[in-house]
């Protein structure tokens, strides 16, 4: 078996974190709490909707003191890999971080369009098939995204070069509302600084993609069985908004 080697199309997070594995699988860098929300999501009983858009998960590994966990891989197959790492929510911060943590991080997702949209985007890659060029920007270039620019982004994204990919728009507006319809009535737990990851390839005439929650490293158990996720709620019905306005 060959060695575990760094992903280079890593988007967000701290290089080297990730490492590709064969038959499609990844390594992740973690700490003990998202590392714990994978062992635990079996005992959690989650709706079977809530699992369609969690990373398949095989396992814990310890290498050189270091625990990762494995997922799978949402990038295998792709020819012309485009994807957009989008940070969900209207606060980052974990309430459960120390007082001083928090200011911090509420401080910059006032600057950013965490705040406003419950969106804001940490990392895309997309491929230009016209031109035969990799456009790739992480966290500085999503930050300074406007309100007004959100649109335009995403517009971006969706583009390959020859045109919008409108069949991979609503692709994701509808794995949008579907994770909107869980969303809406789980009473289970909160994600903070959590993303959706959005993959597609530029170059399939059809529609080859993915969408799926990822970052579990701040989650919050919903204790009264009553509360939701609202703050996730504002982001995603945001989301929903951008994509009907483009796939119109």
């Amino acid at each position: 078996m060959s060695a575990p080697v760094a992903d280079a199309n890593q988007l967000a997070g701290h290089a080297g974190n990730i490492l590709k594995l064969e038959g499609g699988r990844i390594m992740k860098l973690v700490k003990d709490p998202e590392a714990n929300f994978y062992k635990g999501l079996a005992a959690r009983n989650l709706d079977p909707v809530a699992l369609e858009f969690i990373p398949k998960f095989f396992g814990v590994q310890e290498t050189d003191g270091k625990q990762y966990i494995i997922i799978e891989d949402l990038t295998v197959g792709m020819e012309k890999l485009s994807m957009m790492d989008l940070k969900m929510g209207t606060s980052s911060a974990d309430p459960l971080l120390s007082q001083e943590k928090r200011e911090a991080m509420a401080a910059k997702d006032k600057v950013t369009t965490t705040v406003s949209l419950g969106l804001r985007i940490c990392g895309v890659r997309i491929c230009d098939l016209k031109n035969d060029t990799v456009f790739k920007e992480g966290k500085p270039w999503g930050k300074k995204i406007k309100d007004h620019e959100m649109l335009p982004a995403l517009k971006q994204f969706l583009s390959n070069g020859n045109g919008l990919r409108k069949d991979v728009a609503q692709f994701f507006l509808e794995r949008a509302k579907r994770l909107l319809t869980w969303q809406e009535k789980q009473t289970d737990f909160k994600v903070y600084s959590s993303s959706i990851f959005f993959a597609y390839d530029a170059a399939a005439s059809g529609v080859v993609a993915h969408f799926k929650m990822i970052d579990f490293a701040h989650v919050i158990d919903i204790t009264d069985g009553k509360s939701h996720d609202e703050e996730y709620l504002v982001g995603l019905r945001n989301l929903i908004k951008f994509l009907e306005e483009i796939v119109a």
